[in-house]
């Protein structure tokens, strides 16, 4: 009787160890895992890893905008700018590539432009040299003058004289006097001229250009000049006119002289053209541009004028223009009197 109970004992506990070997539970908690689970964990951290190339690449380019704030490759851009069509690249391109270079590589990057032949090297040149000559003048003009006869150093004299002209006239003046004979001087020479006109000191305008070789830029300079000279000293910048060896540059400055003179007095003027021109074409539009001047403000005395002119092409074009003028002006004076001037 023991020995069966004994038995029963042995079976339950037998049987006992092994429901609970085969259970879930045992096997989830008291066995490592497997190499097939190691091998399924394996696997996940492979495919991560494969992943993060292409994650790192999508995301290099959200980068960028970070290095955007370091200083531009200059040259690059400057490339890209002239590579365009010249109808294409706009002078706000190359104030801002300028704006971006630091002070201290200004010369740097003008002596790189300064051997390039294109349009587009001598604009940037300028803008450049314009913001030198701005915080260092003298380092400016310096550089300058070492430049060789071309293109880009006429541009470059012209913008360094424009711009010490208007700080200091007197100085550019005598600036331009001593530096040896060329096309850069004479580049020079224009930039100040033209600013001393402006400032209506018409003889030192003239006095710097005068000898320069014949073109339409120092013809064009010298009538402004001169224009300039007359409305402060009128008698002595009509005299130098007269003794102008050029017979239509003479003829033109006079006839701007006295179109001046009228819009101040329109009288002195018919005056003077009638005394002062030549006929022909010069006089009859100064003519005409008196006769409009005169009929704002004494009509009358304009139409009498007129009427004294022979017979002919002057006559009919002044009387035209008095009657634009006036009928603007009054249109029932003239309704009374067109009779009359007819």
């Amino acid at each position: 009787m023991r020995i069966s109970v004994l038995s029963f004992c042995v079976f339950i506990l037998a049987a006992c160890f092994v429901l609970l070997h085969q259970s879930p539970f045992w096997r989830n908690s008291a066995r490592p895992h497997t190499s097939i689970d190691a091998t399924k964990e394996s696997k996940k951290l492979v495919s991560r890893e494969h992943t993060l190339p292409e994650v790192r690449t999508v995301l290099t380019p959200n980068m960028e905008p970070a290095q955007s704030a370091l200083p531009p490759d200059w040259e690059r851009c400057f490339s890209e700018i002239s590579s365009e069509p010249a109808w294409l690249q706009s002078q706000e391109e190359f104030e801002a590539l300028a704006d971006s270079l630091p002070k201290d590589q200004m010369r740097y990057a003008l002596d790189q432009l300064k051997t390039n032949q294109s349009d587009a090297a001598a604009i940037l040149g300028e803008v450049l040299l314009r913001r030198w000559v701005t915080n260092s003048l003298l380092d400016a003009v310096q550089w300058v003058e070492h430049l060789p006869e071309g293109d880009f150093a006429r541009v470059a004299f012209r913008e360094v004289a424009v711009d010490w002209s208007q700080q200091d006239l007197a100085g550019a003046v005598d600036w331009v006097q001593q530096l040896p004979a060329g096309g850069n001087k004479a580049a020079a020479e224009l930039s100040v001229a033209d600013e001393a006109a402006t400032r209506k000191e018409g003889a030192t305008a003239i006095n710097l250009i005068v000898s320069l070789p014949q073109s339409s830029e120092r013809d064009e300079l010298l009538d402004y000049s001169a224009r300039q000279w007359a409305t402060a000293d009128q008698k002595d910048a009509v005299s130098w006119i007269q003794q102008v060896q050029d017979p239509a540059l003479q003829e033109n400055m006079l006839a701007n002289v006295a179109i001046d003179l009228a819009v101040q007095n329109p009288f002195d003027a018919a005056a003077f053209a009638a005394t002062a021109l030549t006929p022909g074409p010069g006089q009859n539009q100064a003519v005409i541009n008196i006769v409009r001047f005169m009929a704002v403000s004494a009509p009358d005395r304009a139409a009498a004028w007129v009427e004294q002119f022979p017979e002919g092409s002057l006559r009919v074009a002044a009387m035209e223009n008095l009657m634009d003028v006036w009928s603007k002006n009054n249109p029932e004076a003239v309704r009374e009197s067109n009779k009359t001037i007819l």
